[in-house]
């Protein structure tokens, strides 16, 4: 049942970024998600370390089944606030960095947008401040509830999208920042709800 319950929790994030790009392009276009894939592309050793990071704690809070949850809830609380951190300064840095590092990435002719970049390190931040709350839950049996609140993000998230796109006429640069808005939403649930 555990299994189970974590392996319906992982397919939640790639779920929840196929909705986002459907919408993305049935509001905007193909064209719109080529610039916002670039950056998520550009950004992805950042998102890959964060999610490393990740499962290192999950084992860590694995070998520490007995400790008290407080003790690791602030643990949780202090690893998200620097992994997050670490998130944004990477993210920053890569910003900079685009007018070097983004011709390596997509080729001289197609320009990564700074914008989307910055969209797509705040979801690195975003996952930063989700995973350890989630993955002491998920190691404290609240894998359930930490599944139910990734759902409420994976139709919030898309739903937002699709109203700030189709109805707002926002830009499709706010794709990411919406997705991390979820994320970040989904964490304070989870510290909240999954590790009462």
């Amino acid at each position: 049942a555990f299994g189970l319950w974590r392996g319906a929790q992982v397919t939640l994030t790639p779920a929840i970024q196929t909705a986002a790009r459907i919408v993305v392009v049935a509001v905007l276009g193909a064209s719109v998600l080529g610039h916002l894939e670039a950056g998520r592309i550009y950004m992805a050793p950042a998102m890959l370390a964060v999610q490393g990071f990740g499962s290192y704690l999950f084992a860590t809070y694995a070998r520490r089944a007995d400790a008290p949850l407080s003790e690791l809830a602030r643990l949780a609380g202090r690893s998200a606030a620097v992994l997050s951190l670490g998130a944004l300064a990477l993210g920053g840095l890569a910003v900079l960095l685009v007018p070097v590092l983004g011709p390596v990435v997509s080729g001289a002719s197609f320009a990564i947008d700074r914008v989307v970049v910055l969209g797509w390190a705040s979801v690195a931040a975003a996952t930063a401040w989700l995973q350890p709350f989630a993955s002491l839950a998920a190691t404290r049996g609240a894998q359930r509830r930490v599944f139910a609140i990734r759902l409420v993000d994976a139709v919030a998230a898309p739903a937002a999208l699709w109203v700030g796109l189709a109805w707002l006429g926002l830009p499709g640069e706010v794709m990411p920042f919406v997705l991390a808005a979820g994320l970040v939403l989904a964490g304070a649930l989870v510290r909240l709800l999954g590790l009462a």
